[in-house]
């Protein structure tokens, strides 16, 4: 009914494992096993004057699948799309995609969650203005059990398609036809 029980006895049992704790006042049972070659281990809960409780757990040692599906244009000033395909047999709880552009300044990692539809994950990192060093990226994510992956590292290169701008006029005079001119762009 979803009220804690004291004193609940817990029993975990597969094939050449057993093992029971009894619940806490918050009616957690805490269990420290391996069991490394099998699919799913039987749960069995019992206490005084309620009815037992069995039912099969499944266990899961698959870390997720991560691969890179989508990837836009990394232009300057604009936001680069990428889309993941990311899989596993139980579900994904979390992906995190890090990124980091060369030459703007301080190298820091930056992060974003993914959003997902279904087994697509996707996100969108901003390209600085400023750059045209290459963009590297990775996923980091984990399934609902905690087996957690991480992808290679992808590298998107940055086109510049922004015209230059006239920053400053350094003429120090008006000039007239056939006069040189100073600028910076």
């Amino acid at each position: 009914n979803g009220t804690a029980v004291e004193g609940a006895r817990v029993c975990l049992q597969q094939i050449g494992y057993y093992n029971y704790s009894l619940t806490n006042k918050s009616g957690k049972a805490v269990f420290d096993f391996s069991t490394e070659s099998h699919k799913s281990i039987n749960l069995t809960v019992t206490a005084h004057n309620y009815i037992p409780f069995n039912t099969s757990i499944p266990l899961d040692y698959e870390s997720p699948r991560v691969s890179l599906e989508y990837a836009g244009n990394a232009t300057t000033g604009d936001d680069l799309d990428l889309v993941f395909r990311i899989t596993d047999n139980v579900g994904i709880s979390w992906a995190v995609v890090y990124y980091q552009q060369e030459g703007i300044g301080s190298r820091n990692l930056q992060s974003t969650y993914l959003s997902s539809i279904g087994e697509l994950w996707n996100c969108s990192i901003p390209v600085s203005p400023h750059s045209t060093g290459n963009i590297s990226f990775y996923v980091e994510c984990a399934d609902i059990p905690g087996n957690r992956n991480r992808s290679i590292t992808y590298n998107a290169t940055v086109k510049d398609n922004d015209p230059p701008w006239l920053i400053e006029d350094l003429t120090c005079c008006k000039g007239t036809t056939g006069d040189p001119i100073t600028f910076s762009v």
